[in-house]
């Protein structure tokens, strides 16, 4: 969840890969005591706001009940900026990042 403080906090650091919650949250999650958090939009919003290097959503089928089609993030970010660099994880997939030196 995007809340004060959050973006001044986060801008501080310098975050290449940001692994970012998009399950998000509402009424009826809520209800059934299910805790949520950034949905697709908040999280490609923050994305684009921070200037994060690589995005990579998390969550979206983390927990049954509380799951998302990560499409959703794929597609709303790429409506914002479509060379913004994302990836999305198969279970068990591994990701290997590295930092190129010269920028």
């Amino acid at each position: 969840m995007v809340y004060d403080g959050l973006i001044e906090t986060l801008f501080a650091w310098d975050i290449d890969v940001a692994f970012v919650p998009i399950n998000g949250r509402d009424y009826f999650r809520t209800g059934m005591g299910i805790v949520g958090n950034t949905d697709f939009r908040e999280t490609t919003e923050l994305t684009e706001t921070l200037d994060f290097g690589l995005i990579v959503p998390t969550h979206y089928d983390l927990i049954e009940g509380n799951t998302v089609d990560p499409g959703h993030f794929v597609s709303h970010l790429y409506g914002l900026n479509p060379m913004r660099p994302q990836k999305l994880l198969r279970p068990g997939e591994l990701l290997y990042f590295v930092k190129d030196p010269h920028g």
